[in-house]
């Protein structure tokens, strides 16, 4: 029979059965928070009743039960995702079948076939998670279950798992330059991995619409929007106003982004050099490309709207990189598109009637824009106005009830009604979202922006200027926009975090951010620009897909010949490093060739002496004087050099 049909036929024993159960656990477990409840409670109930068969010796199902359970299956999948196919539920569907797939693993080949969706299931991870700490939990989760697969398969009673877990190691390893040049040399393609789309967990914070509310709740996230790095010295955090979206509708409560005109262009005016720098941004789902006020050049793939708002050619699903250059200082010129001044001085016909009562005794007082806007932000300052991020409810009128109720707000209650205030009183105005300030990290010299950098801000039109940035934030938490968000003390509901707090642990945090920046660049980011680039430094100008391909044939051939080579070397017999030994097996080999029957196992070096002595009385005295020369060497008080140049003597006494 053979080894194939051996393990398609043996019967899997409990223990090997519980190796495997241990490996479908382990690379289940990332799963288990994205699957509904019931499909990670059919796998247990499986495996736990899977177990008592195999000790309480339960009768398997019949193959129509089997069946049976196979359609419902199916169909739960599809009425819990409305599909069968696609990122979520095939990954639901795959992980019913493995559990379906318990209630007829009997034999050797079926722990086989589930130790092989053990290796999809880690594949299928990477579609929803591609960090560090995800890749290092795959690479344990890939040797358990290599170190299982070789335990099924021994032919035997399996292997003890130190020597399984080795010969594990051992595979990997070798694997481990194969791998290498696939990453580096297979063709990159555009797009996400394998073009599907980034699981739905995957956003920035921000969107279309802001309402009172919606960025305090944000700002209590420490996670990453996006990491910068600039060319030379990073501007002083109050110029860091990195621009999202541009609102211009308001409903009554919440401002929208609106429909966006056609990027006919805009006129601006630099009034300091451009800043150079590069952003990783994290993907979020929207096309915002996030850059400082005010772009100076439009990235590859993308667009400049008559915002100033930089928008990719698709939703961002997946990280990207892009250098920009920006100028902070900057006057935008007159702007020529007159439905644009026209929106910006739209708002409902009803509602917060108390803020257009003091949008209308402002304009009366005062007749330059400027002077109106100057008058708010000193009543921002002066006035008991707090900033904070957990403001009161507000009601059906929003505005007023900000303004003249609770007083307490973050940043989109001052811009939202700075901007209702401003059209109120005719001047146009709309919203800006976006991040403001972020944390240098000295490991990697960047500037990381976070969910809890998110902003609001004002642009207001004046006819000899165009739009100008007001950001009332300044007039009531100057600290917020000269020092950032972390400038917020505990009274505002600023919560940096304990690690800060701790120089050693703050220092840790730091240098593991600089490594996942690194992943992200290095590895996740290694797209189809970094493999050309790599190229040209190794000489292969303008490589196209067809010289990757030889290239990679090439390299692997050359890796698989070096690997072979190491292989058989290793499998020889290494040479001993006892002289004594090495001259005893000289001896062997001479006394084979005259025709002497190699040396038993059980043959001491005295027994086989007396044997070829008296096998070869030609040979007889050179035999015993080596033996006799040997034992003085091998068991005396101390081996001699003398007794090492009589056993050459005599091995060369021997033809």
């Amino acid at each position: 029979m053979t080894v194939r049909a051996h393990i398609a036929t043996e019967h899997l024993e409990s223990d090997r059965l519980l190796w495997v159960l241990i490996c479908l656990g382990v690379v289940l477990a990332p799963h288990i928070l994205r699957l509904p409840v019931w499909i990670t409670a059919l796998f247990v109930v499986l495996a736990l009743w899977r177990v008592g068969a195999a000790h309480m010796r339960w009768r398997m199902p019949p193959a129509w039960v089997r069946a049976l359970f196979a359609v419902a299956g199916v169909a739960a999948v599809g009425l819990e995702f409305r599909a069968w196919g696609g990122q979520e539920a095939g990954t639901a569907m795959l992980v019913v079948m493995l559990s379906l797939k318990l209630t007829e693993t009997v034999r050797k080949r079926d722990g086989m076939i589930l130790v092989m969706i053990g290796y999809i299931l880690v594949i299928a991870n990477f579609l929803y998670s591609q960090t560090i700490l995800t890749g290092l939990y795959m690479v344990g989760a890939v040797w358990l279950n290599t170190a299982t697969l070789l335990h099924i398969t021994h032919p035997t009673t399996g292997i003890a798992p130190r020597e399984r877990f080795r010969q594990a190691g051992a595979l990997l390893l070798q694997a481990l330059p194969i791998a290498a040049l696939l990453f580096v040399l297979f063709p990159r393609v555009p797009g996400p991995l394998w073009g599907v789309p980034a699981g739905q967990d995957a956003v920035t914070g921000l969107s279309d619409r802001m309402e009172p509310g919606a960025i305090a709740a944000l700002s209590q996230s420490n996670a990453v929007a996006f990491r910068v790095t600039f060319d030379e010295e990073e501007p002083p955090t109050r110029q860091l106003y990195w621009r999202g979206p541009v609102l211009r509708s308001f409903d009554g409560r919440a401002w929208e982004q609106g429909a966006e005109p056609a990027p006919d262009g805009f006129n601006y005016e630099a009034l300091s050099p451009a800043v150079s720098y590069e952003v990783s941004l994290e993907p979020h789902r929207y096309r915002w490309m996030f850059t400082l006020d005010l772009p100076a050049e439009t990235p590859d793939n993308a667009i400049v709207t008559r915002a100033f708002q930089v928008l990719h050619e698709r939703p961002v699903r997946e990280r990207i990189l892009y250098r920009m250059r920006s100028h902070l200082e900057y006057r935008t010129g007159p702007d020529a598109n007159l439905f644009e001044r026209h929106r910006s001085t739209q708002l409902p016909r009803t509602g917060n009637p108390r803020a257009r009562a003091l949008a209308q005794r402002l304009a009366d007082e005062h007749d330059d824009p400027r002077a109106l806007l100057g008058a708010m932000l000193m009543m921002f300052r002066n006035e008991p106005y707090f900033y904070t991020l957990s403001p009161p409810a507000l009601g059906a009128n929003p505005v007023d009830g900000f303004l003249f109720d609770t007083r307490r707000g973050f940043c989109e209650h001052y811009a939202g009604s700075l901007a209702f205030v401003a059209r109120a009183a005719g001047i146009p105005a709309r919203v800006v979202l976006g991040y403001h300030g972020g944390e240098l990290n000295p490991v990697g010299n960047y500037l990381i922006v976070r969910q809890s950098d998110a902003h609001a801000w004002v642009e207001v039109y004046f006819e000899d200027e165009g739009w100008v940035r007001v950001d009332p934030t300044g007039a009531v938490a100057p600290q917020r926009i000269e020092r950032g968000a972390d400038a917020l003390g505990e009274e505002e509901g600023r919560n940096p975090g304990v690690m800060r707090g701790i120089p050693v642990l703050n220092r840790l945090r730091l240098q593991w951010d600089d490594m996942n920046n690194r992943w992200n660049q290095f590895v996740l980011g290694y797209d189809r620009d970094q493999q050309q680039r790599l190229l040209e430094r190794l000489g292969f100008e303008n490589a196209d897909y067809r010289t990757l391909v030889i290239l990679l044939f090439l390299a692997v051939a050359a890796a698989m010949a070096l690997l072979v080579a190491w292989l058989v070397r290793h499998a020889r017999p290494s040479r001993p490093r006892d002289p004594a030994v090495r001259l005893y097996l000289a001896l062997q080999r001479r006394l084979t060739k005259r025709g002497l029957a190699p040396r038993a196992l059980h043959e001491g070096p005295r027994d086989f002496g007396e044997r070829a002595a008296a096998a070869d009385a030609e040979a007889a005295d050179a035999v015993h004087a080596f033996i006799d020369a040997y034992l003085r060497y091998r068991y005396g008080r101390a081996g001699s050099g003398a007794d090492l140049a009589e056993m050459r003597t005599a091995v060369r006494a021997i033809r």
